[in-house]
């Protein structure tokens, strides 16, 4: 078993040694000394494990956090990333990231939020497997850095918490319709075909604004994203700067990387730019309502997703007439000539219909609206093809069913298939999560009381 897998697992769960206080802290429980001596006869010292943040009624110490800067470290060479230069940075980025998970967990324990036993189990085979030995080799690495079974278990437990809580969030604020596919198509994959199949490799710093922000603090903010635009521009390293300063609640665990994404998975704001830049370029500082964002445009490549097309449609009406126990195949056939000819003499296309058809339609009457021809069977698409506005065909069978299909009317129309607005109703859901996700966990911060005292390092 790879290294990444504990790594990626223990960086992102390790909340266990996280100390819940009986009565919120006051500022002056928390400003102790740092040192305290062993004997009045010793001249030695011993390190106090003080507090570098208190949540609410949560407090984090020195300890903790150099537990989770060390799982950081070993995730991020695991994988090859380069850390900030500056230790500092680092302990901000981990701090900040572990801020934002005792924030969650206090409110899943409001909503009753529990993660079974057998649903961390289930999470662990998933990382190493389901055989024994891999899990008893999971268990083992973690022993390696000083991390207990029971330690494991519990971290997994709280990132499974979480990740409820956050499905419910999303769940009551997002909510993508055929609506918001169609704008989408229109105005990107119909538009321009072989933009609808480009994909971008973005990467992105944001610098983050409270709920209300003043004009102060909207100007302290974009003028921090300024300076970090000029030192991306003058060479700096956009992942290490990213983690030295990118305020987003995924730095840690993407490095400022969003990965190879389309349109839909894109924020509007970033698209505007995106369409502007070449690979390698820097846009920003960009203005959205959590603040200013800093992207690069790692990449361009073509996804071969499936393109739009022009196809024949048909506003139809029809009835539909299927053998069953009552009625055999040869009184189906026998009855749709009987409407067929009815239908002939001028017979009401609609009332027939609603007597007699077995299609879902059929209450209606018969009304089935624009179909693209093409999703019929061929030989039936020949025939109903050839028929004018107002005509009838003849009885049609498809399987052991009859069809008399009446057109209404023919059109052009540009059409995608189902499975490609599938995946752009996913896309679209996926970009509107993880926008709720940050502006969410913005919240969470402005209702809470969180109090940073982390002493740098010089």
């Amino acid at each position: 078993m790879k290294l990444g897998y504990f790594a990626m697992m223990t960086l992102m769960m390790c909340f266990s040694s996280i100390t819940f206080a009986a009565t919120a802290t006051t500022s002056s429980s928390v400003n102790q000394s740092n040192v305290k001596k062993t004997s009045s006869s010793e001249n030695t010292i011993t390190p106090v494990n003080r507090i570098v943040a208190v949540v609410n009624d949560a407090v984090i110490t020195q300890l903790d956090l150099d537990k989770q800067i060390a799982f950081v470290r070993m995730e991020m060479t695991s994988e090859g990333k380069p850390l900030p230069d500056n230790i500092n940075d680092l302990s901000k980025q981990v701090l900040n990231q572990y801020i934002d998970h005792v924030l969650q967990l206090q409110i899943a324990k409001k909503q009753n939020i529990a993660a079974t036993s057998g649903e961390i189990s289930a999470a662990i085979n998933r990382i190493t497997g389901t055989s024994n030995a891999n899990a008893d080799q999971f268990y083992k690495q973690a022993a390696q850095y000083g991390i207990s079974r029971r330690e494991l278990r519990d971290n997994i437990r709280d990132q499974i918490i979480i990740q409820k809580l956050e499905q419910r969030v999303i769940a009551q604020r997002v909510n993508i319709t055929d609506q918001d596919v169609d704008n989408y198509m229109h105005q990107y994959q119909l538009a321009d075909s072989q933009q609808a199949d480009t994909q971008y490799h973005v990467e992105d710093i944001l610098i983050t604004l409270p709920a209300s922000p003043s004009a102060h603090e909207i100007q302290q903010a974009k003028n921090r994203a300024d300076v970090l635009v000029n030192q991306l521009k003058s060479g700096a390293d956009f992942t290490k700067l990213a983690l030295a300063q990118s305020d987003s609640p995924t730095t840690l665990s993407n490095h400022g990387d969003l990965g190879w994404r389309t349109f839909a998975e894109l924020p509007d704001v970033f698209i505007d730019h995106i369409k502007k830049m070449k690979q390698g370029d820097i846009a920003g500082p960009i203005r959205t309502a959590n603040g200013f964002h800093i992207i690069k445009l790692a990449g361009i490549r073509n996804s071969g997703a499936s393109h739009p097309h022009k196809a024949t449609q048909l506003q139809i009406e029809q009835i539909v007439l299927k053998p069953d126990a009552k009625q055999s195949e040869e009184k189906t056939q026998a009855l749709a000539k009987k409407l067929s000819a009815e239908l002939q003499r001028g017979g009401n296309f609609s009332e027939l219909a609603k007597n007699y058809s077995q299609g879902e339609h059929a209450s209606n009457g018969g009304f089935v609206g624009w179909k693209t021809v093409n999703t019929y069977p061929k030989q039936v698409a020949e025939i109903i093809t050839k028929l004018k506005p107002g005509e009838v065909s003849p009885p049609i069978t498809i399987g052991k069913d009859y069809y008399l299909i009446k057109v209404l009317g023919q059109r052009q129309a540009t059409v995608i298939d189902n499975n490609t607005r599938a995946e752009i109703e996913q896309q679209l859901y996926q970009r509107d999560a993880d926008e709720v996700l940050q502006t969410w966990i913005g919240e969470l911060r402005a209702q809470a009381y969180v109090k940073e005292m982390l002493q740098t390092e010089t």
